[in-house]
């Protein structure tokens, strides 16, 4: 089977762009056909400036905040992860943002 290309959207590639330092991992999935979410691990000191991004950049929209979780991972320095599963209603999409932190931030 062919490795498909896969593009998606305008609003991530402006966001990589325009912040490519506030990331320590992205991946994106195809969740149906034609259907993908994303998971942006973001740095913690740049989460409200791409948090706003993805509202208000007009191709991504997410503007709706579905829940916000946390997972604690003892082994790690930066143990826990803060979790926001954010929703595009105008466009369908979903995004995971997730930050790292430890017991003292």
């Amino acid at each position: 089977m062919a490795k498909q290309s896969v593009n998606y959207g305008p609003w991530l590639e402006s966001l990589a762009e325009m912040m490519p330092n506030a990331f320590e991992e992205i991946q994106m999935q195809e969740v149906n056909q034609n259907e993908w979410e994303g998971q942006l691990v973001v740095k913690t000191q740049e989460l409200e400036r791409v948090a706003q991004f993805l509202r208000d950049h007009d191709s991504s929209q997410m503007e709706q905040l579905i829940e916000i979780s946390a997972a604690d991972y003892p082994e790690r320095a930066q143990r826990f992860e803060v979790i926001y599963y954010l929703l595009s209603v105008r466009w369908n999409q979903r995004v995971t943002l997730k930050v790292r932190v430890g017991e003292i931030e």
